[in-house]
């Protein structure tokens, strides 16, 4: 304290407060512009971190279109369709059966005049009986009926019920679980051996020993030979697929 103040008498003394003054000016003038300059290439630096992903997936999907590559599923393919609640997984399926209204592109789908297998989030039953609405219409074939039933997880059910897949359920499956409804819905879309399967999550209703089963031994399993679009929310499963969306 005693040396700045005898600085302080010497300056005021001999007269220098205006050059020193003009001096520390010059000091922190020289600070702020260097403080400028890290700021600018903070705020550059927060600003790509927070566009790059955006700008990496835009860049991605430009280039995809731009060098002319549609999003094809060959016979034998699964493809996984994944996304959060309301982002279009249904509506991709729906635009592919000709249910929504397209605005432009083009969709070709190879034997859909000779029909396809759905299976919906919310599945469509029958006032019949079980077996009635896994035929739906078609000739019982014992030998695929019973790789159904046991691709689609259905036996245990069916044991359980007094008149087995005789047994007839109420105005759309009101006396089934949504479990079983999911089941037997898929397992009549099974049974029609379609070359094109279009599973909006049929996994969803179902625990998970269930829908590991479901995976294995029917979409996996029975209909490996076949072309099918699978949308689920249990991303575990999508390392199975052979493209990803």
């Amino acid at each position: 304290m005693t040396e700045l103040l005898s600085g302080i008498r010497v300056i005021k003394f001999f007269g220098w407060e205006q050059a020193l003054g003009a001096r520390v000016k010059d000091c922190r003038s020289q600070e702020l512009g260097r403080l400028r300059v890290i700021k600018y290439l903070d705020a550059a630096c927060v600003y790509l971190w927070a566009a790059l992903p955006v700008v990496v997936c835009i860049l991605i999907f430009i280039t995809y279109v731009l060098m002319g590559h549609q999003l094809t599923a060959t016979k034998g393919m699964l493809v996984g369709i994944v996304g959060k609640v309301g982002c279009g997984k249904s509506s991709l399926l729906a635009a592919i059966t000709g249910e929504l209204h397209r605005l432009h592109g083009s969709v070709a789908v190879l034997g859909l005049s000779k029909g396809f297998g759905l299976a919906t989030q919310e599945p469509w039953i029958q006032f019949a009986t079980i077996r009635d609405n896994i035929l739906f219409g078609k000739a019982f074939d014992a030998q695929l009926y019973r790789e159904v039933l046991e691709a689609c997880a259905l036996n245990d059910d069916l044991s359980i019920l007094p008149a087995g897949d005789q047994t007839e359920v109420g105005e759309k499956g009101v006396t089934l679980s949504g479990g079983q409804r999911a089941r037997i819905a898929l397992a009549r879309a099974v049974y029609q051996e379609k070359t094109l399967y279009l599973l909006d999550d049929p996994l969803a209703a179902v625990d998970a020993d269930v829908a590991n089963h479901l995976l294995h031994r029917c979409i996996l399993g029975v209909l490996s030979h076949t072309t099918r679009l699978l949308c689920t929310h249990r991303t575990e499963y999508l390392k199975k697929a052979d493209m990803v969306l």
